[in-house]
């Protein structure tokens, strides 16, 4: 399971949100995995794609390997769930007007 996290890559059509939650529960599952947390963002960071971390980026207002690592990490996290949010609001959006 370590292999997985340290070589950790977004798969195709993965949105941020479900890569962020993947690489979440890979932590979870290998408790002892002893990466500290700046390890832990450079990993998911350099695993997504090249517009997610432009994404990321943008909202850490320039590189998030600038920041501290609980705050790059907290980042990460925020921005993941506010993308999947307005994803869900977007959908159900389509599905009123669909039904109109």
């Amino acid at each position: 399971m370590l292999n997985e996290i340290t070589f950790f890559v977004q798969l195709d059509r993965e949105s941020l949100y479900d890569a962020w939650e993947r690489f979440k529960s890979m932590l979870r599952k290998c408790p002892h995995h002893e990466l500290p947390v700046w390890r832990q963002v450079q990993t998911f960071y350099n695993g997504v794609t090249l517009a997610n971390r432009a994404t990321i980026d943008a909202a850490a207002g320039g590189t998030i390997m600038k920041k501290l690592p609980s705050e790059a990490f907290n980042i990460i996290d925020e921005i993941a769930t506010n993308l999947y949010s307005y994803g869900q609001e977007r959908a159900e959006c389509s599905n009123d007007r669909s039904h109109a």
